[in-house]
């Protein structure tokens, strides 16, 4: 076996294993349906309210799925935003090259190394800097994003899609709805409106995860969730009532 040979793409693999990746695709989606709708399956928990995600569906075409990373354009703006501010970072205090020549002790050094402060950066480090001047980058007005599309027919699971849409947060319908405007054609688009926000419009500029959930779990997930917060929320009110008796 050949392992430095790099996988095929989606639409390079035999007409065999592409109908093998769509049948599982379809038997998601059949599954999902009454929690999404039929037209996509995604593992990431919506009911949360969630900025980004990733999920699978088919297109009009014979045997074709895609794989979509789709984004808020406030969650790409922030992400915008850190970039700029860890490239000032690096402007100011540029790193050392690596080593021209890796060796293991080489790298345990490396990787032992802890991030260090730079009087240039007001004595933080690179990421502590960043942190602290994004509000001053997203309020300047520089940055902006736009909506957009892009299709990438090199996708090794299926076409991938990768998008920005100018919505709160991504809920079902939303996605339904972008899935919908997409199979009209099939193909990239870019917005001709410039966005940007402020910093408290963002809102949440912390490391955002999703939990990892398949949808026909979701039901199941929220009773357990609703049922922890009414014991919480129980023994609350046993105890403000027990302050006040007592």
């Amino acid at each position: 076996m050949n392992r430095d040979r790099k996988p095929k793409a989606f639409l390079a693999r035999s007409a065999a294993a592409r109908k093998k990746i769509y049948i599982r695709m379809k038997n998601r989606l059949r599954r999902s349906a009454p929690v999404l709708g039929g037209l996509f399956h995604t593992r990431d928990y919506m009911p949360l309210g969630i900025r980004w995600m990733s999920f699978g569906f088919i297109g009009k075409r014979s045997r074709v799925v895609y794989i979509c990373s789709l984004r808020t354009a406030a969650y790409a703006y922030k992400g915008a935003v850190e970039d700029a501010a860890w490239d000032e970072a690096e402007a100011l205090a540029p790193r050392e090259p690596w080593p021209t020549r890796l060796t293991p002790a080489t790298i345990e050094e490396l990787f032992a190394r802890r991030e260090p402060t730079f009087p240039q950066l007001d004595g933080l480090t690179r990421l502590e800097w960043s942190r602290r001047e994004e509000r001053r980058i997203a309020e300047s007005g520089k940055i902006s994003v736009r909506e957009y599309v892009k299709v990438d027919r090199k996708g090794r699971h299926g076409i991938s899609v990768d998008a920005v849409i100018d919505v709160p947060l991504l809920t079902i319908e939303v996605v339904n709805d972008f899935i919908r405007k997409f199979l009209e054609t099939e193909e990239p688009s870019v917005g001709t409106k410039e966005l940007t926000f402020s910093y408290d419009e963002v809102n949440d500029w912390s490391l955002e995860s999703n939990a990892i959930i398949e949808p026909w779990d979701w039901h199941e997930v929220k009773i357990n969730t609703e049922a922890a917060e009414d014991s919480v929320e129980g023994k609350v009110n046993s105890l403000v009532v027990a302050t006040d008796e007592g």
